[in-house]
């Protein structure tokens, strides 16, 4: 077997389990009612999509994107997938769209929260990006790394108070 195939038939096992694992236990239903959409063709659209991402096709990831968003315009998923490669192509302001779409679609989704973050603070926006941090801090307690993120921010807009107050704790 050649190291393509090997690479491929990982790549297919870990959409499998993302695929299965995803939402919990399955109730056996493929079709969500009330949705109104196929999820089988979504899910094909969507995981070409995430291979095309993969070998590094973005133009063709962000059509079969569009696909999905088409099936289902309320997948968040398919939202940050395209923020990511719109991201990566330098395109920020377009990317912050679909983020901000996914974010209001899954509100605690702590990936959806730090691009957004990170996406203001690129474009030296801090004030929007401790707001994220904010969000993601106050929703997960416990990520230790979120707070001294936020706190470093505080430090860097002259909020030393607030920065310090972070650090004690």
């Amino acid at each position: 077997m050649t190291d393509m195939k090997k690479i491929l038939g990982g790549y297919l096992i870990i959409l499998f389990l993302v695929f299965s694992c995803a939402k919990g236990p399955s109730t056996g239903k493929m079709i969500p009612k009330g949705k109104g959409f196929d999820s089988l063709e979504f899910q094909y659209y969507y995981v070409e999509a995430i291979k095309q991402k993969v070998f590094g096709n973005p133009s063709d990831a962000l059509r079969l994107l569009d696909q999905c968003l088409k099936i289902n315009p309320e997948s968040d998923a398919a939202n940050f997938q395209i923020a990511q490669i719109l991201s990566a192509t330098g395109n920020e302001k377009e990317s912050r769209k679909y983020a901000i779409r996914a974010n209001e679609l899954d509100k605690n989704n702590i990936w959806y929260m730090l691009m957004l973050a990170g996406s203001y603070y690129k474009e030296q926006k801090p004030d929007s990006a401790v707001y994220y941090y904010e969000m993601a801090s106050r929703r997960f307690p416990e990520r230790r790394d979120l707070a001294l993120t936020l706190g470093g921010l505080y430090s860097e807009k002259g909020d030393f108070e607030r920065a310090a107050g972070i650090f004690d704790e």
